[in-house]
């Protein structure tokens, strides 16, 4: 589980720098597409609650480090994530299309869920959705329509994002 979860890093890492660096410079965008939280999704659905509490945790410090969020809040909630769609590990099947076009979507939704939460919680500091605004929704989009992209590159790969069963 040790490769995998170096590989996870790396692969956050790269997929936060592109978010952060490059996404976010195209104004044309109302919204942009959190590859971050599909990255997590997909390592803890097939390889666990265990993977996915890790995988989640260190790609939640990853992206703490690249955003201007306070620290810690991406790391919970990734680690969040990752733990609840481990548990769908081995469940369904998860190669087809469909499947990973909800499982982003519901991430997406389970993410506003959480900012609310924490927001509850913790006070004004930290920013939430507003589910009526169109910026909300186009994430969620592109969340939608990136899942099974990232899917299947990511499957390209199975050697470093699955743990290989003896």
């Amino acid at each position: 589980m040790k490769h995998v979860i170096l590989w996870t890093a790396a692969a956050a890492f790269m997929l936060g720098v592109f978010e952060t660096a490059i996404l976010s410079h195209f104004h044309v965008l109302p919204a942009l597409p959190d590859l971050i939280i599909i990255l997590v999704v997909y390592i803890a659905l097939y390889n666990g609650t265990t993977a996915g509490l890790v995988a989640g945790f260190c790609s939640g410090l990853i992206f703490d480090f690249l955003s201007l969020a306070p620290f810690g809040l991406h790391s919970f909630m990734f680690t969040v994530i990752g733990f609840l769609y481990g548990m769908l590990y081995r469940k369904y099947n998860v190669r087809r299309i469909l499947f990973p076009l909800f499982l982003a979507f519901s991430a997406t939704l389970l993410k506003a869920g959480l900012l609310f939460a924490l927001r509850f919680l913790f006070g004004q500091s930290i920013q939430v959705y507003s589910m009526m605004s169109l910026s909300f929704w186009f994430e969620a989009a592109f969340n939608t329509i990136a899942a099974p992209l990232l899917f299947v590159l990511l499957g390209l790969f199975p050697s470093a994002f699955e743990v290989q069963e003896p």
